[in-house]
């Protein structure tokens, strides 16, 4: 058997692997973990355990090979191997960007599901022998099956793309797997594969839609709900649960039957039925292990001794006071001893809805958080050069972006340069998931109720999540409609995912004041020095966020053209600037959706770049070369300038003024000449906020003069 250790020359090809029944699929075990290469999965199994070569802990780790037509079987195995295994041999290629040396685990799933077990299945149907048999005339065809097939245009361009790394593993082999070069991948070729259809945007960009406002708020507050009023009773529940498990016995002692019998006496006495269980089957079964720990009874003088003359009752609760209130009453009646599991997963749920969505992270980063991952920030800690002072928690965890010398990302994570900081009810939901369990990840898989055997320790995978995140949702709805409570509203597009909770804050949080700085702080890509710009999201990596922007600036200008054809005037500097602008954007983009392309070329237009600031009362009309915000010149080449809302200077020959400015202004002046009125407040105090009225007031006759008002039939 041949053992490769991962290459980190781009070009190198290890030659043909010699692939032996009782091979290891992951050879370099030992690096990774040197106890436990018993469960790596061997070349002859059915099913392969890749959780070792898995980058990110969320990552699907299992590759099934039962479904493949078998004379391909051990094929479709060589190629999984060295697609987990090697770098894409990429010597004479001049490939394209976006394609990676090596694939992840969940990427190699991906290709043998959508991509290669079509092709050799299509193959077997040809009654073509092996891969190494089709021929150009082949290969064609089977493009011309795929362009029929009525699946998406990324669709078929995985299933070609999943060719085009067969190709490139064939050197490493054996002859029958060896698939030639497709014909489209030639120099000389007219198409390209992905030519039977129209140009389409990039499928590398994040097109996961936001979860929507009230779907969104609904569930955050229920999630609140289950981490601070009813946490306590669940894991007070959970505890009584488990000491009651430890003192149930199977032998039987001497007076078993007789407090048995005394039992069922007393329930005749009372007309009471007996505690039972819902069974799978759905019919209602004696509540035998609740039985067992509550009476000091055996198991099996339970078994033995069932009555038929009593009646049992669905219902089995345990004596657990419940402390937990909504709106005055108990959240539950009262917790059952067979639903504990259950109200587990679903404060676990809540706890990952809180700490994923609250802090942005993304969905990895949040399930491999470990214990003790959270702690009371340093309030000294200052943020870049603005001295902001930081307060509330910081998380501490791994990321799964950087890269290694080989140019794949790094295998396992490595520790985020900068922590996530975060407020008071992420700290709670970790306090709480810490309390919920033992292990030293904060998320594990078995705290949601799978039943991971070996894998149980492994932190929990987005499936996992995702799947109680369902079940959450059912029973708040079910909770909310019996009590006449508001619901948590489907979400129009489509079921609520972890994946989505990053967009979504981030698409709230940009239409906060001051959101672009917070957002490019706490999703650690945006260096906040004064030189810095944040027009540049791709290549920073934020293109799965911060496109929101787009709408930002949209939802700018369309206020600004509802607040010029309304009659509204604008004063300022910028005040021609403003009217043009919102002229523009109502004659490029008003009443139309703004797709993926209409936002980047909004985004590229200089005339269109509006922002709102309200701490000032002003609209900004960017334009670099006058913007006060940037008083020095040594910027970056190449970086586009935005403006820097921190450093806003309301004389800046870039600020406009609209009369909904100017209202808001004079609700501040109302509350300085409240504040002044006091004659309680310290001198210097009385003078500042004096001097911030005068120059208010100021700005508002200034407003009057010189306030443009546009004809309505322009607009």
């Amino acid at each position: 058997m041949t053992m490769l250790a991962h290459s980190t020359a781009q070009h190198e090809t290890p030659g043909v692997i010699d692939f032996a029944p009782d091979m290891l699929v992951i050879p370099n075990i030992d690096v990774l973990d040197p106890k436990n290469d018993r469960h790596v999965s061997r070349f002859d199994e059915e099913s392969w355990l890749l959780y070792p070569a898995a980058r990110k802990p969320t990552a699907r780790t299992t590759v099934h090979f039962g479904s493949s037509p078998p004379q391909f079987r051990d094929s479709l195995k060589r190629l999984v191997y060295c697609a987990v295994n090697l770098n894409t041999p990429m010597d004479d290629l001049d490939h394209r960007p976006h394609t990676v040396l090596r694939l992840s685990v969940g990427s190699v799933d991906a290709y043998l599901t959508n991509s290669w077990r079509p092709f050799v299945r299509w193959l077997a149907e040809q009654e073509i022998g092996s891969i190494s048999e089709a021929d150009a005339g082949v290969l064609t065809n089977y493009r011309k099956h795929v362009a029929r097939l009525a699946i998406s245009p990324a669709s078929k361009d995985t299933r070609m793309w999943g060719l085009w790394r067969m190709w490139r593993y064939a050197p490493c082999l054996p002859a029958g797997d060896r698939l030639m070069q497709p014909p489209w991948e030639a120099a000389d070729h007219e198409e390209n594969i992905s030519d039977w259809d129209s140009p389409r945007e990039s499928v590398s960009e994040n097109r996961t839609p936001p979860i929507h406002p009230e779907t969104m708020s609904a569930l955050l507050v229920w999630s609140m709900r289950f981490v601070n009023d009813f946490s306590s009773d669940i894991l007070r529940a959970r505890q009584r649960r488990t000491d009651m498990d430890a003192n149930i016995r199977r032998r039987r002692h001497d007076g078993d039957l007789k407090r048995w019998n005394r039992y069922l006496d007393g329930l005749r006495r009372d007309d009471e039925p007996l505690p039972g269980r819902i069974l799978s089957n759905g019919d209602t079964g004696l509540a035998l292990n609740y039985l067992a720990a509550t009476l000091d009874v055996s198991l099996s003088t339970l078994q033995r001794h069932r009555p038929s003359d009593t009646a049992i009752r669905a219902g089995a609760p345990l004596d657990v006071e419940i402390r937990g209130q909504i709106e005055g009453e108990r959240w539950v009646a009262a917790i059952d001893f067979y639903e504990v599991d259950a109200w587990v997963r679903r404060l676990a749920t809540a706890c990952a809805v809180v700490t994923a969505y609250l802090s942005g992270m993304r969905p990895e980063e949040c399930l491999a958080l470990k214990r003790g991952c959270c702690q009371p920030s340093d309030p000294t800690d200052k943020l870049s050069s603005y001295e902001i002072e930081r307060s509330g928690y910081e998380v501490r965890g791994l990321t799964f972006k950087k890269r290694g010398g080989d140019g794949n990302t790094i295998r396992g994570g490595v520790e985020r340069r900068n922590p996530w900081y975060v407020i008071e009810p992420v700290a709670r939901a970790v306090k709480v998931m810490e309390q919920l369990h033992s292990h030293g990840l904060l998320f594990p898989v078995a705290a949601f109720g799978v039943n991971a055997g070996r894998s149980a320790t492994r932190s929990a995978r987005t499936t996992n999540v995702n799947h109680n995140i369902r079940d959450l949702i059912e029973w708040c709805n079910a909770s909310a409609g019996a009590s006449g409570r508001p619901m948590i509203p489907p979400d129009p597009n489509g079921p609520v995912t972890i994946m989505k909770f990053r967009r979504t804050v981030a698409w709230f949080i940009y239409r906060l004041p001051r959101g672009l700085i917070a957002l490019g702080s706490q999703y650690g890509h945006i260096n906040l020095l004064q030189s810095e710009g944040y027009g540049r999201r791709a290549r920073s990596g934020m293109s799965d966020v911060l496109d929101e922007l787009a709408f930002v600036i949209r939802d700018r200008l369309e206020d600004g053209h509802k607040q010029l054809a309304a009659g509204e005037g604008v004063s300022g500097p910028a005040a021609e600037h403003f009217i043009e602008s919102v002229m523009e954007y109502k004659a490029q983009f008003r009443g139309s959706v703004l797709t993926r392309r209409d936002a980047k070329t909004l985004l590229k237009n200089p005339n269109l770049q509006v922002y709102d600031n309200p701490q000032q009362h002003l609209a900004c009309c960017y334009n670099e070369s006058q913007a006060l915000c940037h008083p020095s010149n040594d910027r970056r080449p190449g970086i586009e300038q935005s403006p820097d809302l921190l450093r806003c200077d309301p004389r800046c020959a870039n600020a406009a003024r609209t009369d909904s400015h100017m209202a808001a202004l004079g609700e501040e002046v109302k509350h300085l000449e409240a504040q002044i009125a006091l004659s309680m407040a310290p001198v210097p105090m009385q003078v500042r906020l004096t001097q911030r009225r005068d120059r208010l007031l100021a700005v508002t006759a200034e407003h009057e003069q010189k306030r443009l008002v546009t004809a309505p039939e322009v607009l």
